[in-house]
């Protein structure tokens, strides 16, 4: 903990402060708590003077509101008229004027002509009422009282004198402060808790208990006896629902001067011990910010002292576990502030400051010399600067190295680029017999495959022709059977017209008997009639059988006609079937012999084709070889002129100082000099693989 500058100085200053407040909020507490009470007597003491602002207010405003409409000649106009309708009407706006509750106008009699809190009840005698009656008589009397359902007001009865100096009538302004939203604006004006009573009960409050207010209980007998006996104010202490309060308790007298109501005010002895144990946290509150402003202070005090000293201490660890010694600008900057003080630190910060842009200068230096120029010149800042003679000792022998790299380096230039020149040339022409022989192979790829296309398409036409020959061999076969059914036909016809010669014979043998059956029945005279018309008709259907029969053999003369006209063509049909089924069998047989040569041709121009593409794999992995020793070459080549490029970047010192500077052992022979072995140096690149090669 107390490893820290800051801790060992901020620690003991803050225990000092703490137990600084401490003390102050104990004294504080104390002087509170002895303030409480005399702050509860005065607080009584303004309540008590605004309740009575207030009720004096009350009985103003309505002893002005009942002289104004009093000596108002347009209102004495509209009371002469007795109109209640008229007279509230004129009487609303002053209502609101003098924000009073109501106002009600009786004649010199005493009956009332209207009223604004009831505008339908008018009519009645309210002489009686001690206001009016004094009023009557001339008299403007401004007292507290109850009448009817009012039970607690503030009013005020002044007489309307006509312009003869009679007395018209009475008019009485009145405040009802038995109602909620007068305990309630009296809780706001007082800022305190309000309760109406009339005689001993509770009428109206701002006590609330579960949301509602606390009406109709009664008051401490105790207390109700001490204001019927005493007839004024007096403060004491109250419990309301279980809570202690400091209370004032106000009686209103009426025009006889007896109490007829009590307002109570009362401060809640809890939100007073509130009140001050907020004004005890709030002192806490103070004495703790003051605690964390002093702290504040300190601190800032604290990092003007060892800011310096952190910042430098940061960039010191920094620089020696990352090894990055360059201050940023904006750092540089502060430590040249620092460094302005003319104290110890500032002379700390300044020393550092000096020595970091030593070693700065230092790393420029190492940044030029990476960049290749060799001939930078390190200056010392005495002749104990270590860094300085290290890096002029690491110039020295940098130059003498490369140069001798250098000189070794140009010798394996032409040399690679000799042998990259006869391997493009090789590369080259295997790539060209590679194409050809590609090329070729493509060739003889191509006619393989349309040989093969010709030997499948003979074999299809072969099939083709077997089928053609067997579908010829078939119609011949049905067109023999078509013959054999048409002389069928013809045996048939002839047989059917001896048929129909033998029922033409019938029939004619029919018809001479009938003839004959017609004769005889003639010679018999009336009893041979019916076999005369029977032998009639036996004859008609011989005569018709004959005609049918004729009718019949032509048909049948006809048919055999046709088909022994079908017979001829079918023979001849068949004898053109046989010579196309001669025909198709011929040209099957040498479908077939073309289709066997074309297989023959196509197995003979595969292996062809085999061997073709065996010779050119040979050729295309000569070619690749051929290339990829190219390639290695070019490759060996570029590396050398890369390392040509790369050793002519530096900026060497005069070649006579460097070689004067290499140590005899170290400098090479002649022999050590070929392109083999130069300078005793491994010029294989790793990253290119070069080595390889």
């Amino acid at each position: 903990m107390f490893n820290s500058l800051r801790n060992k100085i901020l620690i003991p200053v803050v225990a000092i402060l703490v137990v600084l407040v401490a003390v102050l909020v104990i004294y504080t507490s104390i002087e509170f708590t002895d303030f409480n009470e005399e702050t509860i007597e005065t607080k009584l003491s303004m309540l008590s003077s605004s309740l009575n602002d207030y009720l004096k207010n009350s009985e103003q405003s309505t002893y002005v509101a009942a002289l104004t409409l009093a000596s108002n000649s347009d209102f004495i106009r509209v009371v002469e008229g007795r109109d209640a309708a008229e007279i509230i009407a004129f009487l609303r706006p002053y209502v609101d004027k003098f924000q009073i509750t109501y106002i009600t106008i009786a004649d010199h009699d005493g009956i009332a002509l209207a009223r604004t809190a009831d505008p339908s009840n008018f009519g009645n005698d309210i002489s009686g009422v001690r206001s009016i009656a004094d009023a009557l008589k001339g008299m403007t009397t401004t007292s507290f009282g109850a009448g009817g359902a009012l039970r607690v007001t503030c009013h005020t009865g002044a007489p309307i004198v006509g312009p003869d100096g009679s007395i018209l009538g009475v008019v009485s302004a009145g405040i009802r402060l038995d109602q909620d939203s007068v305990v309630d604006e009296l809780k706001q004006l007082l800022n305190a808790e309000i309760t109406l009573f009339d005689a001993d009960e509770r009428i109206h409050t701002t006590v609330m208990q579960d949301g509602q207010r606390i009406v109709g209980t009664k008051m401490s007998a105790e207390v109700y006896q001490r204001i019927t006996t005493e007839r004024t104010q007096f403060t004491g202490t109250a419990s309301v629902l279980g809570v202690p309060f400091s209370a004032i308790y106000r009686p209103l007298l009426n025009v006889n001067g007896e109490p007829f109501a009590t307002i109570f005010v009362g401060i809640s002895r809890a939100s007073l011990t509130a009140t001050t144990s907020a004004m005890i946290r709030n002192g806490i509150i103070i004495g703790v910010a003051g605690l964390i402003i002093a702290v504040i202070i300190v601190l800032i005090i604290i990092n003007k002292i060892t800011r310096p000293l952190i910042d430098l201490s940061e960039f010191m660890i920094k620089a020696g576990t990352t090894g990055n010694v360059i201050i940023p600008p904006n750092e540089k900057q502060k430590m040249q502030l620092y460094s302005e003080s003319k104290d110890e630190i500032g002379k700390v910060v300044g020393g550092c400051l000096h020595f970091i842009e030593h070693v700065e200068e230092s790393a420029h230096e190492l940044d030029i010399i990476a960049d290749g120029d060799l001939t930078v010149q390190v200056e010392m800042l005495s002749d104990s600067d270590t860094i300085a003679k290290s890096l002029n000792h690491m110039l020295d022998n940098l130059n003498n190295i490369f140069a001798e790299i250098q000189s070794s380096s140009s010798q394996v230039s032409t040399g690679s680029k000799q042998i990259a020149d006869g391997a493009q040339s090789l590369a080259q022409g295997s790539t060209e017999q590679a194409a050809s022989v590609e090329q070729l192979s493509a060739s003889i790829s191509e006619i393989a495959e349309r040989t093969k296309e010709n030997a499948e398409t003979a074999g299809r036409t072969a099939k083709l022709s077997e089928s053609i020959r067997e579908s010829a061999e078939k119609g011949r076969r049905q067109m023999d059977d078509m013959i054999n059914a048409v002389s069928d036909i013809n045996d048939a016809s002839r047989s059917i017209s001896k048929i129909i010669k033998t029922i033409d014979d019938i029939a004619f043998q029919t018809n001479i008997l009938a003839l004959n059956a017609a004769v005889e029945a003639a010679r018999a005279g009336v009893h041979g009639k019916g076999f005369a018309v029977v032998a009639e008709e036996v004859r008609n259907l011989a005569s018709k059988s004959a005609e049918a029969a004729k009718e019949t053999g032509e048909m049948i003369q006809n048919s055999m006609t046709k088909a022994e006209l079908g017979s001829t063509i079918a023979g001849e049909t068949a004898s053109s079937l046989n010579e196309i089924l001669s025909g198709i069998t011929e040209s099957n047989q040498l479908v077939i012999e073309i289709a066997e040569s074309s297989e023959t041709q196509s197995q003979g121009i595969s292996q062809i084709n085999v061997g073709i593409d065996q010779v050119a794999q040979v050729v295309q992995q000569n070619s690749a070889t051929a290339e990829e020793s190219a390639a290695a070459s070019e490759e060996m080549s570029g590396q050398s002129d890369m390392l040509q490029r790369l050793i002519t970047q530096f900026k060497l010192r005069d070649s006579a100082s460097r070689v004067s500077a290499l140590p005899s052992a170290n400098r090479p022979s002649p022999k050590q000099q070929s392109f083999n072995e130069p300078s005793g140096f491994d010029f294989s690149d790793d990253s290119g693989g070069f080595g390889k090669y």
